[in-house]
C-alpha cells in the first residue's frame, strides 16, 4: 500500500524551482538533466554537478502534488497563474476541484474556468458558509442553512520524556512525545447540536515518561486519540554507549468515523554517545512528533526541560540532564499541544 505523503520532501529545506527551459544546459523541466551532468567534473571542465537546491525543489514539487491528490482525491483546478499566465487546456473527461466542487470537462481544449457550460458538476458540498475553529470543549450548533459539514478532529499531543537527576559524567535523556491522531470526515443529515471534546496535551513529568494526549471527539460522529508520551532513558554509566531508545507504546492510537485518517506518529528517538567518561556534545533529546498543523517541540542539545509543543496536536520534546563535572537535577519533558476541531459548513 502506498504511504501517505504527510510532509512534502524538503518542506523546510533549501530549494530552488527548476526552470521550464535553460539555454545554458542546466537542468530544466523540458530537457531534464542534459549530457553535461554525465561527465566527470574531475577531468572535464564542461561537466555539471547536480544542484542540491534544484533537486530539493523538484522532489518538493512532485511530492506536494501527489500529497494534494492523496488528501483531496482529485487535483486542484489549474489556474492561469499556476500555468505561467496562460489558461490551462483540459482534455475531455478531465476532473478538477475548485471551491469545494468537483468538475469534469465536457469538451477537449477546455480553457474555461468553472462553472461554465464546458464543465459538468461531479459532486458538490454546496456553498461554503463558515469555518469554525473549536479549541475548547463545549457544544457545536450548525449555523442556519448548513446542510453538510466537513469535520477535522486532531487529538492532543503527547508530552516528551522527562530526565532523571544525574551524577558527574552521566546523562539521562527523554524521547519526544507523539503527535495525536487526525481524522477528517463529511457528514449530512445533521443533528441540532453536537458535544465537542478537545483532547488536552500531555503533561511532562520530571524523571519520568511523558503523559499521553487526550482524545478529541465530535459527538458520536468522530474521535481521534491522543499521542503517547515519550519514554525516559535511565542515566548512563561511564565508558558506555547509549544507543537508540524509543517510546514504549501499546496498540496504535485510533481514529473513528473519518473518511481520511492518520494514526499519530511517535516523537523521535534519543541518541547519546559516551566517549571515556563524558558525553559528547552531540547527545540530544528526542524531538516531538509533528502533527498536521505543524512541528512539535524541538530537541534539547543542552541540559534543561523539553520544549513545549505549540501546533495543535503536536508532541513535546524530551528533556536532558547532563553534567561532566557535578550533578544535575531532573527535568520534565515538554508538554504536548492540545487538539482542535475544525468544522467547514456548507449550504
Amino acid at each position: 500500500m502506498t504511504s501517505l505523503i504527510r510532509i512534502p520532501f524538503a518542506d523546510s529545506g533549501d530549494k530552488t524551482a527548476v526552470p521550464e527551459t535553460d539555454a545554458g544546459g542546466g537542468v530544466n523541466m523540458t530537457q531534464g538533466y542534459g549530457q553535461a551532468y554525465s561527465l566527470d567534473p574531475a577531468t572535464d571542465p564542461s561537466a555539471k554537478r547536480i544542484e542540491r537546491e534544484k533537486m530539493n525543489g523538484l522532489f518538493n514539487l512532485i511530492t506536494s502534488a501527489i500529497g494534494e491528490i492523496q488528501v483531496g482525491g482529485v487535483g486542484q483546478f489549474i489556474t492561469a497563474d499556476d500555468n505561467g499566465g496562460v489558461p490551462y487546456s483540459y482534455g475531455k473527461g478531465a476532473i478538477a476541484l475548485l471551491g469545494g466542487v468537483v468538475y469534469q470537462s465536457l469538451v477537449d481544449a477546455n480553457t474555461d474556468t468553472p462553472p461554465s457550460s464546458k464543465w459538468g458538476v461531479v459532486s458538490s458540498a454546496g456553498n461554503l458558509l463558515n469555518v469554525k475553529v473549536i479549541t475548547s470543549s463545549g457544544t457545536y450548533t450548525p449555523s442556519p442553512g448548513t446542510k453538510t459539514i466537513i469535520v477535522e478532529c486532531q487529538g492532543g499531543g503527547g508530552a516528551g520524556g522527562g530526565s532523571s537527576a544525574t551524577t558527574s559524567g552521566n546523562a539521562s535523556i527523554g524521547a519526544g512525545g507523539a503527535e495525536g491522531c487526525y481524522g477528517k470526515g463529511i457528514f449530512t443529515n445533521l443533528s441540532s447540536s453536537y458535544s465537542v471534546t478537545i483532547g488536552a496535551g500531555g503533561v511532562g513529568v520530571s524523571g519520568s515518561s511523558g503523559g499521553g494526549g487526550g482524545t478529541t471527539s465530535f459527538g458520536s460522529l468522530m474521535s481521534a486519540s491522543g499521542g503517547y508520551g515519550g519514554a525516559r532513558m535511565s542515566p548512563g554509566a561511564a565508558a558506555s554507549i547509549i544507543g537508540i531508545e524509543s517510546t514504549s507504546q501499546p496498540a496504535p492510537p485510533t481514529v473513528s468515523g473519518g473518511n481520511i485518517v492518520s494514526s499519530g506518529y511517535q516523537g523521535s528517538y534519543v541518541i547519546g554517545l559516551r566517549l571515556a567518561a563524558a558525553y559528547t556534545l552531540g547527545a540530544i533529546s528526542g524531538m516531538g512528533g509533528r502533527s498536521f498543523f505543524g512541528a512539535g517541540g524541538g530537541a534539547a542539545s543542552s541540559s534543561g526541560a523539553g520544549a513545549t509543543a505549540t501546533a495543535y496536536g503536536s508532541g513535546g520534546a524530551g528533556s536532558k540532564s547532563w553534567s561532566d563535572s557535578g550533578t544535575d537535577i531532573a527535568y520534565a519533558g515538554g508538554n504536548g499541544a492540545k487538539g482542535v476541531v475544525i468544522v467547514w459548513e456548507y449550504s
